[in-house]
């Protein structure tokens, strides 16, 4: 038997080799109610993807991940209705620093702009099936 969601949970595969970003990035999709399935580089997401039985909602990958195009394509090509979000460099290097900083202040790690990009990507139908932030 295999890995599966909470009834009704979307689920994000994200895929960064950043262990730290990556920690960050899936305890805070968990609580915002996403089931997060992590992978460190494209081998483990592309088996993650292959073997999850349930439907993958978003793929949600690091730009700068090593062979992210053969990650991307392959997701995309065994779950043609998975969404495709990409973190540029910029926002992965935000959410370190906010989370870095997080005794400074109250605020969520996870910027609203994330959440919202997140949120459209996953409920506008007639959203592209890639984007980037």
């Amino acid at each position: 038997m295999g890995l599966s969601s909470p009834a009704g949970s979307r689920v994000i595969l994200l895929a960064d080799s950043d262990t730290f970003a990556r920690n960050l990035l899936s305890r805070e999709l968990s609580r915002e109610g996403y089931y997060v399935l992590a992978a460190s580089n494209c081998d483990e997401a592309l088996r993650l993807a292959h073997n999850f039985e349930e439907p993958i909602h978003l793929l949600l990958a690091n730009s700068d991940i090593p062979q992210r195009e053969d990650c991307t394509d392959g997701v995309v090509r065994g779950r043609p209705d998975v969404r495709v979000l990409l973190i540029s460099a910029t926002t992965h290097a935000d959410l370190i620093q906010r989370s870095r900083e997080r005794a400074k202040w109250s605020g969520a790690i996870l910027p609203e702009e994330v959440r919202k990009k997140i949120r459209q990507t996953l409920n506008d139908a007639t959203a592209p099936s890639a984007g980037e932030l």
